[in-house]
C-alpha cells in the first residue's frame, strides 16, 4: 500500500527536481532530505493530478500523507536541537558516574577479598595484630581529619573577625532569571570554597540578601562562616570604604587596600547589561574599579566568574603583582554570561563545592 501510494509520486518529482532550488527544504537541509520532506504534499497532488475522484480518491489522498510522513525525517527547530545535545551530554556524564561507582564498588570488593584472604592464612594471634593496626591507622586518619577540620574552622572564624572585608551584592535578584539566580547561587559556593582554601581567609559578606534570593541559596548556606546581611552592599558599609569591582569602571585597581571593602557585584546574565553594576555604584557616590586582566592577560578574554575574581582578589593580595597572580589563577575560558563580577562573570562548570561545611552563618551587625 505504501509503495502504491509514492511511487506514483516519484516520476513527477524527479522530472520537476531543478524547480526544488528555491524550496528552503532543499536548499536549507540538503537535497534528499529536503525531497523526502516535501514529498508528502507532493505525492498528495499527484494522486488529485491523476484524476482519482471521488470517495476513494478523497481517501487515498488523505491516508498518504500520514502514512509518508511516518517514513520522512522531522525537521528540528534550533531549540529541540540545542535540547537534544544537552540531553545526550547529561546522559553521557550519568552514565559516566555510573561507571565510576562500579569501578569504585569493584574496586573496594577486590581490596576487601584480598585482606580476608591475607586474614586466612594467619593465625589467631597475627590476626588481632593485623586488625589492631589497621583500626589505630583509620583512627589517626580521621584525628588527622578532624584536626584540619577544626584548623580551617578556626581560620574562617580568625578571617570573619579581622580579615579584609569582601562582599558579594545579590540585590540583583529582579534582574536575573530562575536559571541565572541558580548559576549564581554555583558561583558563591566556588567562591566560599576558594575562601576555605586560604591561610589567611577573607571576611566574605553576602548581602542584599532577601525573601526572593534565599530560596536560590547554595544548600548548606546557614553552615557557612559568613555574614549574611539583608541591605545591599552599598548601604550596609561605609560609602568611604567601599571599592566597587565594576568592568565598567574607567579605574584600574592598581594597589590592594585591606582597610577598604571590595564588593563584587552578583549579576548573572545571558545577555549582558552593561554598565548595570557602575550605574549602581555611581548612584550611592562610591568608588570603582576593575582588574586588569586585558593588560596582563590578553590571550584570556576579560571573563570571569564571581569565584575566579574572589581568587584573583586573594593573589593579588599575596604578591602584589598582577601578573603573577592572573597568571597562578585559573580562570574560566567560557562564553559570557555574567558581566557585572569584577569584569565579566560566567556560569561556571567546575567541581561543585562542599555544601556540607562546618560552621554557622554570622548575621552581620548593623
Amino acid at each position: 500500500l505504501i509503495a502504491f501510494l509514492v511511487l506514483p509520486a516519484v516520476p513527477s518529482e524527479l522530472a520537476s527536481m531543478s524547480s526544488w532550488r528555491s524550496v528552503s527544504g532543499w536548499t536549507k537541509s540538503g537535497g534528499i532530505r529536503g525531497f523526502f520532506q516535501l514529498l508528502p504534499r507532493r505525492a498528495a497532488a499527484v494522486l488529485r493530478k491523476r484524476a482519482l475522484g471521488g470517495p476513494i480518491g478523497w481517501a487515498i489522498s488523505k491516508l498518504a500523507t500520514p502514512l509518508i510522513q511516518l517514513l520522512t525525517p522531522k525537521r528540528l527547530s534550533k531549540q529541540e536541537k540545542k535540547l537534544g545535545r544537552f540531553l545526550r551530554i547529561k546522559a553521557a556524564h550519568r552514565r559516566g558516574r555510573e561507571r565510576k561507582r562500579e569501578q569504585s564498588a569493584l574496586a573496594a570488593t577486590a581490596v576487601r577479598s584480598a585482606r580476608e584472604v591475607h586474614l586466612a592464612g594467619l593465625d589467631d594471634e597475627a590476626r588481632a595484630e593485623t586488625e589492631r593496626l589497621r583500626r589505630e591507622a583509620y583512627l589517626a586518619m580521621r584525628k588527622e581529619q578532624d584536626d584540619a577540620k577544626a584548623a580551617m574552622a578556626a581560620r574562617l572564624v580568625a578571617g570573619l573577625v579581622s580579615g579584609v572585608r569582601v562582599a558579594v551584592d545579590v540585590a540583583y535578584n529582579e534582574l536575573m532569571s530562575e536559571k541565572e539566580q541558580k548559576s549564581l547561587a554555583r558561583q558563591l559556593g566556588f567562591a566560599y570554597a576558594v575562601n576555605r582554601k586560604l591561610e589567611t581567609p577573607f571576611s566574605l559578606h553576602v548581602c542584599g540578601l532577601s525573601s526572593r534570593t534565599a530560596h536560590t541559596l547554595p544548600g548548606g548556606f546557614e553552615r557557612w562562616h559568613v555574614r549574611a546581611v539583608e541591605e545591599e552592599a552599598c548601604a550596609h558599609f561605609p560609602l568611604h570604604e567601599i571599592i566597587y569591582l565594576t568592568p565598567d569602571s574607567p579605574n584600574t585597581l592598581t594597589s590592594f587596600d585591606e582597610r577598604s571593602v571590595y564588593v563584587i557585584g552578583g549579576l548573572v546574565d545571558g545577555t549582558i547589561k552593561k554598565t548595570t553594576s557602575l550605574s549602581r555604584a555611581e548612584r550611592f557616590g562610591v568608588r570603582t574599579a576593575r582588574l586588569p586582566i586585558e593588560e596582563h592577560a590578553m590571550e584570556i578574554k576579560p571573563v570571569l566568574t564571581i569565584n575566579s575574581v574572589f581568587h584573583l582578589l586573594a593573589a593579588f593580595r599575596d604578591t602584589g603583582d598582577w601578573a603573577a597572580a592572573i597568571g597562578g589563577a585559573e580562570l574560566a575560558k567560557r562564553s559570557p554570561a555574567c558581566y557585572n563580577a569584577g569584569a565579566v562573570a560566567v556560569p561556571a562548570d567546575e567541581a561543585a563545592a562542599e555544601d556540607t561545611v562546618e560552621g554557622e552563618a554570622v548575621s552581620s551587625p548593623r
